[in-house]
C-alpha cells in the first residue's frame, strides 16, 4: 500500500520521533519527507489486507504525532526495483 501521513505538529523533535517509529516497524518497506498535501509517503508491505488494517490500526493510528492515515491499496507493480546510479560528477 501507498500511504500518506500527515503529523499533528512538525519540529525536529517530532520529525526524529516519527522516523524512529517508521524504523521499528518493518512493515514500512520505505519512507519520503515529501512536499504537497502529505507530510510522508510510506510504502507498506504486508501479506494481506488483513494484515495492513492491522499495521494501521494498531500501529500507525495510534502514533501519538499521526494526524491523518490516507492510502492507496497497490493492485498491480509495473516496476519495482533496480537503483539508478546516478554517478558523481
Amino acid at each position: 500500500a501507498i500511504t500518506r501521513v500527515n503529523l499533528r505538529a512538525h519540529g525536529q523533535g517530532h520529525e526524529d520521533d516519527f522516523t524512529r517509529f517508521l524504523r521499528a516497524h518493518p512493515q514500512v518497506h520505505a519512507a519520503f519527507s515529501v512536499s504537497g498535501d502529505a507530510d510522508y509517503v510510506l510504502d507498506i508491505r504486508v501479506r494481506d489486507l488483513e494484515a495492513f488494517a492491522a499495521f494501521v490500526h494498531q500501529d500507525l493510528l495510534p502514533h501519538p504525532q499521526v494526524a491523518q492515515v490516507r492510502s492507496e491499496i497497490v493492485l498491480k507493480t509495473m516496476k519495482d526495483g533496480q537503483a539508478l546510479d546516478l554517478g558523481r560528477g
